[in-house]
């Protein structure tokens, strides 16, 4: 089941509508929303106040999410092993196993979490082994002669 978070706007209007003394159905029905919803919102912020009830959503939302493994430890472990010509691989395979994966490093450096220059990094990601293509080798003269060259 989907919903859509109430707006600043919806928000400001509750609190209008309250004040002109309109019911929580009536309310609701111009919204264009159930009346559950705008109980709910109401009975969350007593004393109604569209800026207080906002903000408590904002600080609500706030704790919302996984939490960050970095700290400042770990921060600082790793920018000074990366200046030290370190690879995420390196640092994450020695120091940091079964804690956090090296593809996480990466994503922290690009979003600005840890602040290095990405000239650091020796090479992104793990190095791709190569792949052995074995039509390449059928493509050649051999079969173009096996197919002209059957029998009938």
């Amino acid at each position: 089941m989907s919903y859509i978070h109430l707006t600043t706007t919806e928000r400001v209007k509750i609190e209008t509508y309250l004040e002109l003394g309109m019911s929580i159905r009536s309310i609701a029905r111009r919204l264009g929303r159930q009346p559950s919803t705008v109980s709910r919102e109401i009975r969350r912020n007593p004393d109604y106040v569209a800026e207080r009830a906002q903000k408590r959503y904002e600080k609500a939302k706030t704790n919302c999410g996984a939490k960050t493994k970095l700290d400042d430890t770990m921060r600082r472990t790793i920018v000074g092993k990366l200046r030290a010509t370190w690879s995420p691989e390196q640092i994450v395979g020695r120091l940091y196993t079964g804690i956090i994966a090296f593809s996480t490093i990466y994503r922290w450096i690009y979003a600005g979490r840890i602040d290095v220059p990405l000239t650091v990094l020796r090479q992104k990601g793990k190095r791709q082994k190569p792949i052995a293509d074995r039509t390449r080798g059928l493509r050649g003269g051999s079969v173009a002669l096996n197919l002209t060259n059957r029998p009938e």
